[in-house]
């Protein structure tokens, strides 16, 4: 399979290289990796595996940034685009790493952010079977609203019914959407609004299920954890979803639609070296994995003078278990390791298979792989502060419009997220549309603009009760 990976990438890219050169662009090639950094063409096509799920991974990283600059470092990461939702979780500022990499069934055990699919998006197709119970998903509908066949209802068409998009900005096709969730609610007894207003409530819930599950698994209570939403339909829903999980305050991004692009492009470049160690606990010594470090670190050197950046070049070590599937990575101190380490660093791989397996391994430890991980310094630099101004947001106004909220439709503030500045203020309900995206601010939650261009959002109980 290693072959063929490598042969499927070494073509894409021969491919790519050539549709440029046509077009007489000569660039310096750069692929992102599932760990949310840029590495070299020639280092992905050796290495294919790393660059799966990049662009979630990505987006991962620059939620994580940006929670950690609007001050809240722990905190879940929530992409909800048209065909897919994904999370993953954040701790100290940082997306959580896992030594495992999903594809599909398949599990290939290398390192990468540890990205959770939730199930569809916004394209989910909603169903209601013979018990008249509203069930969203697991299929996709091309939604009615952009010219699909109207056959079943979507969660976007739900949206539309209730207004939550600037329809006329977007060209949405607001007929056709209510012609399809008049049909649907027919059936069930109730008018479109009602039944696009359950369908969203039965869409966030599921969400939120499925981020309390991610949280408990990790030993996290996503009450204690800020919500960073991002893609195209994160910010309409996070207050909805944050409602049904806990979780709060909301934080959308600056481009949040496009925060997976971004959290790539922001990102270190990074490639790894490795070489074999192939002993037990019992066999290795400190001087063993010193000597084996010290060639490593000369072509992690090397690299990133030819980068002509600095940068940084960190250690980790795969062990596994003789004769079972399990396998992690620990890193290693740079400097200074001691044959004393090397037990400590066993004593983890054993509190790790104990976690996940419930007893203690009966197998010898194997330390498998010395890596030599260097990053250099990222290209882009962090958006700057800026000064906290007034919290009237009018300026920003574009309009007055209704929308349809639990209970009913209600006057509704529009504003322009260009127009907005940091120390802004906006009570819900109201929407902010972005370039890529649109935030919905619902009835009890108020929105501020921090220093970073985030739009944060509290329900309006919890501030008060913050103020208190």
């Amino acid at each position: 399979m290693t072959a063929q990976a490598k042969a499927a990438a070494a073509k894409q890219l021969t491919a790519v290289t050539a549709g440029l050169g046509a077009a007489q662009i000569s660039p310096k090639i750069e692929i992102a990796q599932s760990t949310a950094d840029r590495t070299g063409a020639t280092f992905a096509v050796e290495a294919p595996a790393r660059i799966l799920a990049a662009t979630t991974a990505g987006g991962a990283a620059a939620a994580a940034r940006s929670a950690a600059a609007a001050g809240y470092p722990d905190a879940i990461a929530l992409d909800i685009g048209g065909g897919e939702a994904n999370a993953a979780l954040i701790r100290r500022g940082k997306a959580r790493v896992s030594n495992e990499t999903a594809l599909g069934a398949a599990i290939i055990k290398l390192p990468s952010i540890d990205v959770r699919h939730l199930g569809p998006g916004l394209n989910a197709a909603v169903t209601a079977p013979l018990d008249g119970v509203i069930k969203v998903g697991p299929g996709c509908e091309k939604p009615a609203c952009v010219g699909g066949s109207g056959h079943l209802p979507t969660v976007m068409d739900a949206l539309a019914v209730l207004h939550r998009f600037p329809s006329d900005r977007l060209g949405l096709d607001v007929s056709a959407a209510d012609a399809v969730l008049a049909s649907f609610g027919s059936a069930l007894g109730m008018d479109r609004h009602r039944a696009a207003d359950g369908i969203v409530h039965v869409y966030a819930e599921a969400i939120a299920g499925n981020l309390r599950n991610i949280a408990a698994q990790k030993s996290e209570d996503t009450a204690q954890l800020a919500l960073v939403v991002g893609g195209g339909a994160g910010p309409l829903l996070g207050c909805a979803i944050a409602k049904n999980c806990g979780a709060g305050p909301v934080i959308v991004p600056r481009n949040a639609g496009v925060l997976s692009v971004l959290g790539c492009l922001s990102s270190g470049k990074s490639v790894q070296f490795a070489a074999a160690l192939g002993q037990t606990e019992g066999e290795l010594s400190a001087s063993d994995i010193v000597n084996c470090a010290t060639g490593l670190r000369a072509r992690a050197d090397a690299w990133l003078a030819d980068e002509g950046t600095g940068g940084e070049i960190a250690f980790r070590v795969d062990v596994r278990y003789r004769r079972t599937d399990f396998r992690t990575s620990l890193e290693v101190p740079a400097e200074g390791l001691q044959d004393s380490d090397i037990a400590a660093l066993a004593a983890k791989a054993a509190q790790a298979y104990q976690r996940r397996f419930g007893q203690r391994a009966d197998q010898p430890l194997e330390f498998t792989t010395l890596r030599a991980i260097a990053t250099a310094e990222p290209e882009v630099a962090a958006l700057p502060a800026q000064s906290t101004g007034e919290a009237d947001p009018r300026p920003a106004l574009l309009e007055q419009t209704q929308a349809h909220f639990s209970g009913g439709f209600r006057t509704t503030s529009v504003f322009d997220a260009d127009k907005l500045s940091a120390g802004n203020q906006i009570p819900g309900p109201a929407l902010i549309v972005q370039a890529d995206a649109t935030i919905a601010v619902v009835p009890g939650f108020s929105a501020r603009v921090d220093a970073h261009q985030n739009v944060v959002m509290e329900a309006d109980a919890n501030a008060a009760a913050r103020r208190a």
